[in-house]
């Protein structure tokens, strides 16, 4: 990756110093380094495939998430105050190679959202949703029902973009809005009340979910383009939900996860039936990047988080385990199924599923679409990008332990 330095440097002040300087002499000032204007980051070459984004003189904002596109040029970056503070969102795009800013605009809400092959966002106020194309820096289609308005975030709801980029999922006006990005024409609409929505996998079909107020059964409903009901699937005792981890949909939208807990088993089955394919053993905990892409496998943690799973989804049969020292936490598979990224508070590591060798990572970061350039944040102000390789070929050093302090007599 290239780099380039922002700013021009300026001209070195020569200036007198008018309290140390002896009768005769002059003192000369050191060069004055330009502070860059507020999100404009200073672009850092920390190795060949570590390049760091810092954003200085931020004042209250602080980076709240980051985002590669599918192509790997863009970087996308939003910037909040706190909760509650009523100021609007800076929203960021720059070119990775060029270093150039695409554009930057104020929104009451909103998140970068790169799709698999369309790279895209969207921003939410008080007038509507609007979805955007991030090189062009263009608006590309406008809703213009009022976002459902979250109080306890102070911001309004963000959409959910289907994966192909078509179509668009928002709630307003007491009512959930499927609408065509091409026009902002609603297909359907639905005045039932729903807890959360999605998109099943590139499938033009999304869920509902709806857990009752003592958390006893929670549904999901699975609809197609026109609002019409495909099938619905109900369980209960969800009090093992937050054991279980995430229930997840596959990427080609055809196989549901119902996630178990330390009792239940996990239920993988058909979205159209509700057909049970496979179940795996009660214990393990899953998350929504359960999935791999191929839709024929899933991970899961066991409780401790020092044991890594990967299934078959199809059978129910345990493919490999992987033992780690410490507990982990995050997992989710690259985008062409290659790797796995397996986070925690003492290593972040990246496993080779080819060679089992893994590699350690300067920091926490997430795949998004790119396979091979990966994004992490440093609170508050700084953005790593990541460009991993090929195949790990080699085994991990192992990591420096402190010497124990002998304790004296």
């Amino acid at each position: 990756m290239k780099v380039i330095v922002f700013g021009a440097a300026l001209l070195a002040l020569f200036t007198p110093l008018h309290s140390a300087a002896p009768a005769g002499e002059s003192v000369l000032m050191q060069p004055v380094t330009p502070t860059p204007p507020p999100f404009t980051p200073t672009w850092q070459q920390k190795s060949d495939r570590h390049l760091v984004l810092k954003f200085d003189g931020l004042g209250q904002y602080t980076i709240s998430s980051a985002s590669v596109s599918a192509d790997g040029n863009y970087i996308a970056a939003v910037f909040s105050k706190p909760i509650g503070s009523n100021s609007p969102k800076r929203l960021g795009v720059w070119n990775i190679d060029s270093q150039a800013r695409v554009f930057l605009r104020k929104t009451g809400s909103g998140y970068f959202f790169f799709t698999n092959a369309i790279n895209q966002s969207y921003t939410t106020n008080s007038t509507g949703t609007y979805i955007w194309n991030i090189p062009q820096g263009t608006k590309q289609a406008t809703h213009p029902k009022t976002p459902y308005y979250d109080s306890n975030m102070g911001e309004y709801e963000a959409p959910d973009i289907s994966t192909n980029g078509h179509y668009a999922i928002s709630r307003g006006e007491n009512k959930l809005h499927v609408w065509n990005i091409s026009n902002g024409v609603d297909i359907a609409s639905l005045t039932e009340k729903v807890d959360t929505y999605g998109w099943a996998g590139n499938r033009d079909v999304f869920f509902t979910t709806t857990i009752t107020e003592d958390g006893a059964q929670e549904t999901y409903k699975f609809w197609n383009l026109d609002g019409q009901l495909i099938n619905s699937i109900t369980r209960h005792g969800t009090d093992e939900i937050e054991e279980a981890g995430d229930d997840a949909v596959s990427p080609d939208g055809k196989l549901f996860l119902l996630a178990g807990g330390y009792k239940s088993p996990t239920r993988i089955v058909e979205v159209d039936t509700g057909k049970l394919v496979s179940q795996i053993p009660s214990g393990e905990r899953f998350e929504l990047t359960s999935w791999h892409p191929s839709n024929n496998y899933v991970v899961s943690s066991s409780p401790n988080g020092k044991r890594t799973n990967i299934w078959n989804a199809r059978t129910g049969k345990l493919i490999n385990t992987y033992h780690h020292r410490q507990r982990t936490s995050g997992r989710d598979f690259s985008p062409d199924g290659s790797k796995l990224l397996i986070d925690s508070k003492a290593n972040n590591l990246l496993l080779d599923l080819k060679t089992g060798h893994k590699m350690r990572l300067p920091t926490s970061v997430e795949f998004h679409h790119c396979p091979w350039r990966i994004v992490g944040l440093d609170f508050p102000n700084i953005i790593h990008i990541i460009d991993i390789p090929a195949r790990i070929t080699k085994p991990m050093a192992a990591a420096r332990r402190k010497p124990r302090r002998r304790r004296r007599a």
